[in-house]
């Protein structure tokens, strides 16, 4: 979901479906026009897809929102849950980000939803909702805790 008190100038949805249960993942690219800029700014959120040893619907998945990205100039706001729990789908990931040349926000304190095991190799658990530009309020409502991010345009 993205929820804003303004008004895309542009909105734009891919969709792609589990190929074992059925269920859809998706996602969203919202354009607000910035004040005294020509750029828009785009805010853009995933759930991608998860039941599949297979990479290459993640990765087609990745592309096609890349694509509807780059599509346009101006500052990206990137987040979801990616479904990092293999080191090809973080390399898939990094390769998008690098892509768009975007950097990850960085959370004073997080709280973020974070997938149960950990990394075989490095024993660190991986971090499922992630934000690429911050806070994250814990709920249970959800499996994952929201990520509410200000943003400051320079």
């Amino acid at each position: 979901m993205i929820a804003s008190r303004a008004r895309p100038s542009y909105f734009c949805t891919g969709r792609a479906v589990e190929p074992l249960l059925g269920i859809p993942k998706s996602f969203l690219v919202a354009r607000f026009p910035l004040a005294g800029r020509s750029a828009a700014i785009q805010i853009a959120t995933v759930h991608a897809l998860n039941f599949m040893l297979e990479l290459g619907p993640y990765e087609a998945q990745l592309d096609a929102l890349g694509k509807a990205l780059a599509a346009q100039d101006g500052p990206i706001a990137l987040a979801g849950d990616f479904n990092t729990w293999s080191e090809a789908r973080e390399h898939a990931l990094s390769s998008l980000a690098a892509r768009l040349a975007l950097e990850p926000a960085v959370f004073p304190v997080d709280t973020r939803s974070r997938f149960p095991r950990s990394d075989p190799p490095t024993g660190r658990s991986r971090a499922a909702p992630r934000c690429w530009i911050a806070a994250a309020p814990v709920v249970s409502a959800s499996d994952h805790n929201p990520l509410l991010v200000t943003l400051r345009i320079r």
